[in-house]
């Protein structure tokens, strides 16, 4: 089964979410990042002279490298020019950079920025309510969980701030649901999608591994234990759990290797550095 039909029947778990529903965030999002819609072209939504900077260059990077030059944009001849990098921390966790790069070639890197912004508040509000709903089966709940967790000050500070990563939440209550439902009543496909789901909330930003992937991990196993000792222990329930690290494990593995032989390998200085201008 396909990764669409999956969705297809994940809304359909979720007794269909109308249009309306998609209607209502959209436009929540429209309005209260106005007037982002109005200037998609013309300016960097946040404070000016921010990260928002870098995360533009990274998606111009991105498409430069892998469309222009087919290379890997780990290569960096021209930050570090005459010299030159191979800089993994870039391709670590390139998510972002990735959704950026087709819109950088069609349009613009500002366009570029400024929709995956907008995007991130809709999705993040839309998969949450897809979170809320199979846990309370509650549309009004289900809607307004939704809305507080995408217009969360977490999110809407780190956002204006230019801290792009860090609004890049809307893997976050996908990779929940799919793991409740592991620990809960597992099956091979909930396992599976709570490792792709896993994967891709971590190549967002290694951040993400620390601050969600862990922690909530850790926490919904524990739960797990303390709701169903026998049975969380059970052959079964092992071994999705299993199948659900390993594919988050393997998704990652491609992109984490090689940032990790850099580090180990003593090659390393420049990732002391904190911040974008450093």
């Amino acid at each position: 089964m396909g990764i669409g039909a999956w969705f297809s029947g994940l809304k359909a778990r979720a007794n269909r979410p109308t249009w309306g529903v998609l209607v209502i965030y959209a436009a929540l999002t429209l309005a209260l990042t106005y007037p982002t819609v109005l200037n998609l072209s013309t300016t960097m939504v946040g404070f000016p002279g921010e990260d928002n900077v870098y995360s533009v260059w990274e998606g111009w990077w991105f498409k430069v490298a892998l469309l222009d030059w087919h290379a890997s944009p780990a290569n960096v001849p021209l930050l570090y020019h005459p010299l030159g990098l191979y800089q993994t921390m870039l391709t670590a966790t390139p998510w972002t950079e990735l959704t950026q790069a087709p819109l950088v070639a069609a349009f613009d890197p500002v366009v570029a920025y400024n929709v995956i912004f907008l995007l991130s508040f809709f999705l993040t509000a839309f998969f949450t309510y897809l979170l809320c709903y199979d846990l309370t089966g509650n549309r009004w709940a289900a809607l307004a969980g939704g809305f507080i967790f995408a217009f969360s000050p977490f999110r809407t500070i780190h956002a204006v701030a230019g801290h792009f990563t860090q609004s890049m939440t809307y893997w976050f209550p996908l990779y929940a649901l799919f793991m409740l439902r592991v620990v809960r009543k597992p099956t091979a496909k909930d396992a599976v999608l709570a490792g792709v789901f896993m994967a891709l909330s971590a190549l967002v930003s290694l951040m993400h591994i620390a601050y969600f992937v862990i922690p909530f991990t850790v926490a919904v196993l524990f739960y797990g234990y303390l709701s169903d000792r026998r049975g969380f222990l059970s052959g079964d329930r092992l071994r999705y759990l299993a199948l659900a690290l390993a594919t988050g494990a393997a998704i990652t593995a491609p992109f984490f290797i090689p940032f990790l032989q850099q580090r180990l390998g003593g090659n390393w200085a420049f990732l002391d550095r904190t911040g974008t201008v450093d």
